[in-house]
């Protein structure tokens, strides 16, 4: 459940705790997509970060596995996986994307030949100062705790496939939370979570 609902369930987590209707202010869980916009990409690409040169934008480098085919019922709705040789379309959920839980009694299935998805947990996730086009962006996310992303994962193995929620360490190592893998093994997880507080630039005073 963790996987089908994570990104749901920390976005609801955060508007109700840090949403203020009086001032607008709407809240949610810092997510994968955030840290990316904030990175300079001069000297960093989305690709320098996934395993086996593997660029998660593009269907390239895929791996496809035949004896371990168990996934997240969420997966079949995903953008751009594939299952049993059928490939969700691209207007599928993003990894960042899912307004409300998802309606889901069978928690996970298994594909009856193959399912063959790209990876998008990053492999070496060590951010520095230097990798943001800002310090204060690092010093922003930098804390001495761990906590969730709003994002989902995928980390390629070579013999089964971890689904999970991004994690950033310490504030300073993406990494990945695995909550199921391909075998069918289910695992749990606890962290601190991280809101993102919008505020209407009219309802603020200085």
């Amino acid at each position: 459940m963790g996987y089908n609902n994570g990104v749901a369930i920390l976005n609801e987590i955060c508007k109700t705790c840090y949403s203020n209707e009086e001032i607008g202010a709407v809240a949610r869980s810092l997510n994968i997509d955030d840290i990316e916009e904030v990175l300079n990409k001069t000297k960093w690409t989305p690709e320098t970060y996934k395993a086996n040169k593997t660029n998660a934008q593009t269907n390239k480098d895929r791996k496809e596995y035949k004896n371990t085919t168990y996934y997240p019922s969420l997966y079949q709705i995903e953008q751009n996986a594939i299952i049993d040789g059928i490939e969700v379309e691209e207007t599928g959920l993003q990894k960042s994307e899912q307004e409300t839980l998802s309606n889901i009694t069978d928690t996970y299935q298994k594909a009856e030949k193959t399912i063959k998805p790209m990876q998008t947990a990053w492999k070496n996730g060590n951010l520095k100062e230097e990798n943001y086009i800002l310090p204060e962006y690092h010093k922003m996310l930098y804390t001495n705790y761990s906590y969730h992303l709003a994002s989902r994962a995928i980390d390629l193995k070579e013999d089964y496939i971890n689904f999970g929620l991004f994690e950033l360490t310490l504030g300073k190592t993406i990494q990945t939370t695995t909550l199921f893998n391909s075998r069918g093994g289910i695992q749990s997880s606890w962290n601190r979570i991280r809101p993102i507080v919008e505020i209407p630039r009219e309802n603020i005073e200085l």
